[in-house]
């Protein structure tokens, strides 16, 4: 019998079913997995994870509480930040805030959960608190094609808060970094405006909208990254 199976094997199996994008797939496996021990944190957590890639977010939410009621002290931070990201692609910005703050605090090294909660207090119009947490997530030396990103949103909410000789500093590391990003473009494009470089503030929009002639219909658009496997940063 296929279902003849191990809590291991079903837990190995379904880890590849989620790198394959198999999520329907993989919510079988774990299914089967919490059939065999359903006290195990680990099932719940990767049942979770595969509901939320299906948009399934009251029931990745559901499978994050419960992997958290029976393992609260996870080592990695993983049950936290997962929770935090189905928290916040559900609109349920309050609630995901003491998500990662727990994060954070189990695994204080991990650029993403800085980043989401970055994000979250951005939803909010928080841009100190949202520039404090891109900058800590920053300083956890996260990968050039990630950095270029948080270069970007602290710029962004440097350039709400009116502080374009800040800002354009920023986007242009943003672009040293992503010459592709044409939000980081045209970001910078307004910092130097309001520094009175028009010219050079025309040739950064150009620039932008030719990259991206959309650009103009969602401006601030931030995402929050995939939920999170393993306690690596």
């Amino acid at each position: 019998n296929s279902w003849n199976l191990t809590l291991t094997t079903c837990m190995q199996w379904g880890s590849v079913l989620i790198m394959k994008r198999d999520f329907a797939g993989a919510t079988c496996v774990y299914h089967r997995a919490i059939q065999i021990a359903p006290n195990s944190a680990e099932a719940h957590e990767g049942l979770g994870i595969a509901f939320m890639e299906l948009g399934h977010l009251d029931k990745a939410i559901a499978e994050y509480r419960k992997a958290l009621d029976l393992d609260p002290s996870e080592s990695s931070g993983d049950y936290y930040h997962n929770l935090g990201l189905a928290l916040t692609l559900s609109g349920k910005l309050d609630e995901a805030i003491p998500m990662y703050a727990q994060a954070a605090a189990v695994n204080p090294n991990r650029s993403t959960t800085y980043f989401a909660w970055g994000v979250v207090l951005f939803r909010q119009y928080d841009y100190q608190g949202a520039l404090a947490k891109f900058r800590r997530s920053l300083d956890t030396g996260p990968p050039k094609s990630v950095a270029a990103t948080i270069y970007r949103n602290i710029g962004i909410c440097l350039l709400q808060q009116g502080k374009f000789d800040e800002a354009a500093t920023a986007l242009s590391q943003a672009v040293a970094q992503n010459p592709q990003d044409a939000l980081a473009l045209y970001g910078w494009g307004v910092a130097l405006k309001n520094k009175g470089r028009q010219e050079d503030a025309n040739q950064k929009e150009k620039h932008a909208l030719e990259i991206d002639p959309t650009i103009m219909e969602g401006l601030v658009q931030f995402s929050p990254p995939r939920p999170r496997r393993g306690s690596s940063p």
